[in-house]
C-alpha cells in the first residue's frame, strides 16, 4: 500500500498516472493493457484533474506532493478517507496482516500437518462415547478377508446402506493420509446416539446381521455367513435307555463361561463339554416315557474360518437382579483347538476388545488387533494407536520347570476373534 501511494507521487510529478493503480485501487486489466490506456491518455486535461482529485483528497500523498517528494511523508494512513490505503497492515501494535496475530494459533487449531499418518495403522475418532463402535470397525478392517469381501460385495438396495457406508470408512482407513478417520457416516446412518455407550457385543450381532442383509457377492453368496457361521448339534442322550436326541443349530459366536476358569481354551473346553441334566432339571424322555437323568452336549459339525468368542464377563446379580461385571482374570491364548466331528482344530487369535472399568454400564473399550499383512499387533485406544505385545503361544507341559513367557491373564479381555490355522495359512 505504501508503494501504491508513492507511485501516485511520483506520478503526480510526471504529470502521469502511476501504471498500476488508481489511488490504491489495482485494476483488472492486463498490466500490458493498462500501460497502453495511461500512454493513450496521458496529454488528457480530463484525466489529470481526475489524478489531480484523488491526490487532493488523500492527506499523506498530498502532503508529499507539497514537500516535491515521498521522503517527507506522513507515517501513518488518513482514517478519514476509505480509499487510502497507505500503511494499511503494517501497524506493529496493532499486529500485522501477514504476522503472528495473538491467539490465531488457538483459534485455528493444530497444524494439520501434525495429523498426517505415520507408519502405524489409523485410529477413529470417538464422537462422545462411541468406542464402542470404532473397536468393532476395528476388529472387522483388520480382517483382512472380510474387508476384500466387502470391498466386492453388491449392494441389496439402491440407496445409502450400511455396506456402503462402511466401505466408505475402510477406504479412508487404508488409503486415507489422516492419522485418525471419522465414523459419523455410520452414526448418522443407523441413528446412533453418541453419546450413549452400548455393549459391542451385543450391538455387534445386530451389526453383522445388517451387514449380511444389505450384501450379497457376484455369486449370489453372502460372505458373512461363508466367515463367521458355523453348524452345531445339541445332543442329548437318556441315561436310562441310552436313546440319543439331536437338534441341529447354526452359530456364530460361542459364548462361553468365565468363573473358575484359567484360559481361553479351558472355557471352550468346558463349553463343549457333556452337561448332566439332572433333579430339577431332568430331561423328558420319550422312550422312556417319564422324567430322567440325561447328558446333554455341544457338538460342532463346522466350525468357521473366523470363530468370534465371546467371554460372559456379564451377569446377573440374583441378590441385586442387576447387571454386573466379573473380575475373573482369563488368560488370553494365542492358539486354542476346537473339537470338530471329534478332531481337534487349531485357531490363532487375531484380534480382542477389552473392557476398561468396574461397571457393567459404563467405561471404556479398546481394541487390540494383527496387522495380518505387517504381522504385527497394534492397540486402538479410539484415535490413539500404539504397537503392543505379540500374545505368548501356549504353554506345553514339558516347559514347566523353564523360563517361558506366560500368555497374559487379563481381567478385561471380553471379545475374541480366532481364525483357523489351515485356512489362514492358505491365504498366504
Amino acid at each position: 500500500p505504501r508503494q501504491v501511494c508513492s507511485d501516485l507521487c511520483a506520478a503526480r510529478g510526471r504529470g502521469q498516472p502511476a501504471s498500476r493503480s488508481v489511488h490504491g485501487t489495482i485494476t483488472n486489466q492486463p498490466l500490458g493493457s493498462d500501460r497502453a490506456r495511461i500512454r493513450a491518455s496521458r496529454n488528457s486535461k480530463r484525466f489529470r484533474t481526475r489524478m489531480e482529485a484523488f491526490l487532493d483528497a488523500c492527506a499523506p500523498c498530498a502532503h508529499a506532493a507539497k514537500d516535491g517528494g515521498v521522503k517527507k511523508t506522513k507515517k501513518k494512513n488518513d482514517a478519514s478517507n476509505p480509499l487510502c490505503l497507505y500503511g494499511l497492515g503494517e501497524d506493529k501494535k496493532a499486529g500485522p496482516v501477514w504476522g503472528d496475530a495473538k491467539g490465531l494459533s488457538e483459534a485455528l487449531g493444530p497444524d494439520p500437518a501434525g495429523r498426517a499418518r505415520d507408519a502405524k495403522p489409523a485410529g477413529l475418532r470417538n464422537l462422545g462415547a462411541t468406542c464402542y463402535l470404532g473397536s468393532l470397525v476395528q476388529v472387522l478392517f483388520h480382517n483382512v478377508a472380510f474387508r476384500e469381501k466387502l470391498y466386492a460385495a453388491r449392494s441389496a438396495g439402491d440407496g445409502p446402506d450400511v455396506v456402503n457406508a462402511l466401505r466408505e470408512i475402510f477406504a479412508d482407513l487404508e488409503f486415507g493420509n489422516r492419522r485418525s478417520c471419522e465414523v459419523d457416516v455410520l452414526t448418522d446412518l443407523l441413528g446412533l446416539e453418541v453419546a450413549a455407550q452400548q455393549d459391542p457385543q451385543e450391538f455387534g450381532k445386530l451389526f453383522v446381521a445388517r451387514i449380511e442383509e444389505a450384501a450379497t457377492t457376484d455369486g449370489g453368496e453372502n460372505f458373512v455367513s461363508e466367515l463367521f457361521r458355523g453348524s452345531q448339534r445339541y445332543v442329548t442322550t437318556c441315561c436310562e435307555c441310552q436313546t440319543r436326541s439331536q437338534r441341529a443349530a447354526d452359530f456364530d459366536e460361542l459364548e462361553v463361561a468365565i468363573a473358575g476358569r484359567a484360559n481361553v481354551q479351558e472355557c471352550v473346553a468346558a463349553h463343549l463339554r457333556a452337561e448332566r441334566l439332572e433333579g430339577d432339571n431332568q430331561y423328558l424322555c420319550e422312550t422312556c416315557g417319564r422324567k430322567v437323568d440325561a447328558d446333554r452336549q455341544l457338538v460342532v459339525d463346522r466350525a468357521p474360518p473366523v470363530l468370534s468368542v465371546q467371554l460372559l464377563r456379564y451377569v446377573y446379580d440374583r441378590v441385586t437382579w442387576e447387571k454386573k461385571k466379573l473380575r475373573d482374570g482369563v488368560e488370553t491364548d494365542a492358539t486354542i483347538y476346537v473339537d470338530e466331528n471329534g478332531e481337534r482344530v487349531p485357531y490363532d487369535l487375531v484380534s480382542t476388545i477389552l473392557h476398561r472399568g468396574e461397571s457393567a454400564h459404563g467405561g471404556h473399550y479398546v481394541a487390540r488387533c494383527l496387522d495380518w499383512r505387517r504381522d504385527e499387533w497394534f492397540q486402538f485406544d479410539d484415535d490413539a494407536v500404539s504397537a503392543t505385545a505379540t500374545p505368548a503361544p501356549p504353554r506345553r507341559s514339558d516347559d514347566a520347570d523353564k523360563k517361558t513367557k506366560k500368555p497374559n491373564k487379563s481381567t478385561e479381555s471380553y471379545m475374541l476373534a480366532y481364525v483357523r490355522r489351515e485356512w489362514f495359512q492358505a491365504r498366504g
